[in-house]
C-alpha cells in the first residue's frame, strides 16, 4: 500500500526583490550581476502549516533597476499559496508574479525607472 505525501505549504512572498541583471553606465564598459537568495534560508516546518519566505537580493554593492527570475521548487514537498508584491521595491513589472504548483515555478520580472 503506497502512503499519500503530504505537502508542504508555503506562503512565498516577494517582499524585497531587487536585482538578478547588474546595472551597468554608460561611462563603464563593465556590467555586475547580483544574485538572488531566499530568507530565511532554512528552517524547520511542520506539514500543513504556512510559513513566508522573503524573496532578497545581493547586489555586491552596485546599483541596480531591474530584476527577473524563475524560481524551482519540489511540488511534492511545497506548495505556494500566494504571492505578495507590496513591499517590493519595483514599482514597474514586466512580469506580474506568477507561480505554478503543478511543475513547482514562480517567475517574475520588475524594475524601477533609475537604479538604486
Amino acid at each position: 500500500m503506497r502512503k499519500k505525501l503530504q505537502k508542504r505549504n508555503i506562503l512565498l512572498f516577494i517582499f524585497l526583490i531587487s536585482g538578478v541583471f547588474g546595472y551597468s553606465p554608460l561611462s563603464y564598459a563593465q556590467t555586475y550581476t547580483a544574485s538572488l537568495y531566499l530568507s530565511p534560508s532554512t528552517g524547520e516546518y511542520t506539514v500543513g502549516n504556512t510559513f513566508s519566505i522573503d524573496v532578497k537580493v545581493n547586489t555586491g554593492g552596485a546599483a541596480i533597476n531591474a530584476a527577473e527570475a524563475t524560481l524551482a521548487f519540489n511540488p511534492n514537498s511545497l506548495e505556494i499559496v500566494k504571492l505578495a508584491k507590496n513591499n517590493s521595491i519595483f514599482a514597474l513589472w514586466t512580469q506580474e508574479p506568477v507561480f505554478s504548483n503543478a511543475p513547482g515555478s514562480m517567475s517574475f520580472g520588475g524594475g524601477l525607472p533609475s537604479p538604486i
